[in-house]
């Protein structure tokens, strides 16, 4: 399970023990707002306050996210409210309210 915070941080959490397995910063944000994450499990996306949206790639083997996004969209300079994958992970979708 993963779970964003308002200091910028991602943090990927063990159910079963109920402990945190890897804690990871995610680039460019000063306060990540939103998460998302594929259906196929190979995508994380994060929105933050910076307006920016980066793409992880998750190692579905050693089951950790590769710190350096896939691809980071800065073209916004609002802060992105909302991200979403379709249910074949194809299209990402992200908003800014403003």
């Amino acid at each position: 399970m993963f779970a964003s915070t308002d200091d910028g941080n991602i943090y990927q959490w063990d159910v079963g023990s109920r402990k945190i397995v890897d804690i990871m910063t995610d680039v460019g944000a000063l306060q990540t707002n939103c998460i998302d994450f594929s259906s196929d499990n190979g995508y994380l996306v994060s929105g933050n306050n910076a307006g920016m949206t980066n793409l992880y790639q998750f190692n579905k083997v050693t089951k950790t996210l590769n710190k350096k996004p896939v691809k980071e969209i800065d073209n916004l300079t609002t802060s992105i409210d909302n991200v979403c994958f379709n249910p074949a992970s194809e299209l990402l979708a992200f908003t800014s309210k403003w």
